[in-house]
């Protein structure tokens, strides 16, 4: 691929003329800008290619910029469907299969990238890991921790 620096990247014609950068860095990003540039990824399995991106990144990339249907699952999602539905993730809640299939079941068939954001508010302001707000939580007639502790 031929580049136009001044146009398509100018961090690189930077990089080039301005600092010193070994040739193997220099090498190392114009590979990672050909890859990008010649495939545009939008699916999780595409995006998963790349360095440094894995579910949690590519299914938030998916339902934010392509609209696609794709819930994500955090800390705090994995704490709010823990606690609603009574279920236990395993200790690494990114990896927990139950965790993920259950944040894909809840996850409406449209606007998914709004309720991930929902869903990740939700759980940084309602339903903290300290000191949850469950007697204002709308969610807490139908909470499974709520009605075991509250």
């Amino acid at each position: 691929m031929k580049y136009n620096n001044e146009v398509d990247y100018p961090l690189f014609d930077y990089l080039q003329t301005n600092v010193r950068v070994e040739s193997a860095e220099l090498k190392w990003f114009r590979k990672r800008l050909d890859f990008i540039g010649n495939n545009q990824k939008d699916s999780e399995a595409e995006l998963m290619m790349l360095p440094g991106i894995g579910r949690y990144t590519a299914r938030a990339i998916c339902s934010q910029a392509f609209g696609q249907p794709s819930a994500v699952l955090d800390t705090n999602v994995a704490r709010i469907l823990e606690r609603f539905f009574g279920i236990e993730g395993g200790r690494v809640k990114s990896r927990c299969k139950i965790l993920w299939s259950q944040a894909e079941e809840i996850a409406p068939d449209t606007e998914v990238g709004s309720w991930n954001l929902t869903l990740l508010d939700f759980g940084a302001i309602i339903c903290t890991a300290r000191n949850p707000q469950c007697p204002q939580c709308p969610l807490s007639p139908r909470c499974h921790w709520f009605n075991l502790f509250f």
